[in-house]
């Protein structure tokens, strides 16, 4: 049996449609950024861009810090800040202000990859965002790597000694009080926390991915490390949720480590993992994440 077979046994019909949707609009594409709607929010971006494929086929992806922000901003009856590390084109901050509301958040963007800057500023551009044109990691410096792109949407960092970067750590960007935290670089995420241990201290909730794969090629290390990371700056729980967005549960210690352990053997799939240091508050969010979940998969079934 091919490779490709056993991947299409082990992965849901609905991915292979969204990649063949994303295939599709790249072999159309002229380049040119053009307007999407995703979740009802209007984004300007490369018509290669995967988001609407997915977000089309799947009703939950790209939707949990929304909702999370949103409780968040409710709970506390404050505007809350988020700092968003790999914030793309700007998609992940849009969602959350149409969800939580413009003024109800402040957020500090991270961006390294010259293709999505732009796209990241026009689009960010009416909220309270402030752009870092940067790569976060370990120190602050000038470093020599580049974005390697896969074409659909995502970039990851390589090394490159034609190319220099600035690098900065979260810690040196002195951002104060951080209500939540999102690190997504496509393994480069443990890079991104190991300047930020200051940071960590004042920062209520963690929203990484975990991807076991690109942590090793790209991060440079073991899954487990960002594990061990995270629980030495005090973060041992975590609501889990699949690729797709969909809540799998609230975990800590050694069942949050089964699980990732697992996301290892299997070798196609990743994990989003929201970390917060109130288990309570987290609990109470997982709570109606649960009941979010059934509503959205359930209609998207009919």
């Amino acid at each position: 049996m091919r490779l490709i077979d056993i991947a299409r046994g082990l992965t849901p019909p609905l991915l292979w449609r969204a990649l063949a949707n994303a295939k599709r609009s790249i072999l159309r594409s002229d380049d040119k950024p053009i307007l999407r709607t995703v979740h009802g929010v209007s984004l300007l971006m490369d018509a290669r861009h995967a988001l609407p494929a997915y977000a089309s086929s799947f009703p939950l992806y790209d939707t949990a810090l929304p909702a999370f922000a949103l409780f968040l901003a409710q709970r506390h009856s404050r505007p809350i800040t988020i700092i968003d590390v790999g914030a793309n084109i700007g998609d992940t901050a849009c969602l959350i202000a149409a969800a939580a509301g413009c003024d109800n958040v402040r957020f500090i963007c991270i961006e390294a990859d010259d293709a999505y800057v732009p796209l990241l500023r026009h689009n960010t551009a009416k909220l309270n965002a402030e752009v870092v044109e940067a790569i976060a990691g370990r120190s602050s410096g000038i470093v020599k790597l580049a974005s390697s792109r896969s074409g659909v949407g995502t970039s990851a960092l390589v090394a490159d000694d034609s190319t220099e970067k600035r690098m900065v750590s979260l810690d040196d960007l002195n951002c104060g009080h951080v209500d939540i935290l999102k690190v997504d670089t496509d393994g480069f995420d443990l890079e991104v926390l190991s300047g930020a241990s200051a940071t960590l201290r004042t920062t209520d909730a963690v929203f990484t991915e975990f991807s076991p794969k690109h942590l090793r090629e790209y991060g440079k290390c073991e899954p487990q490390a960002l594990l061990d990371y995270m629980h030495g700056h005090g973060f041992s729980a975590a609501l889990v949720y699949d690729n797709f967005g969909v809540p799998i549960g609230l975990l800590r210690d050694g069942a949050l480590e089964a699980i990732c352990n697992y996301v290892d053997l299997q070798r196609l799939i990743l994990l989003d993992l929201l970390f917060c240091r109130d288990e309570k508050l987290l609990a109470d969010f997982a709570t109606l994440e649960n009941e979010r979940a059934k509503v959205n998969l359930t209609f998207s079934d009919r």
